[in-house]
């Protein structure tokens, strides 16, 4: 599931993959040193990502980041089921 949602969210946002991927993980309920922990990089890393996302979705908190991409999530679900797959496409 968060492959496609990570993907579309990179694209929206214009974050990197590990941006991503730590975003897709704060909206699933990871808190950030769990998040951190889960992909392997350190706390500060993990601090260093959120800032930077933050500036790119407009957001200065935790709270309201999680709030835009839930918002956006079932669009981007939405978006990546295939043309002629009759809504039953891969996601």
């Amino acid at each position: 599931m968060f492959e496609g949602f990570e993907r579309n969210i990179s694209e929206l946002f214009n974050l990197t993959r590990a941006e991503s991927r730590l975003a897709a993980l704060l909206v699933s309920g990871y808190n950030l040193k769990d998040a951190a922990a889960h992909l392997g990089i350190g706390f500060g890393t993990a601090r260093n990502y959120l800032i930077r996302i933050f500036r790119k979705t407009g957001t200065n908190q935790q709270g309201a980041l999680i709030a835009v991409l839930k918002t956006i999530q079932p669009l981007c679900s939405a978006h990546t089921v295939r043309p002629g797959a009759g809504g039953h496409g891969r996601r």
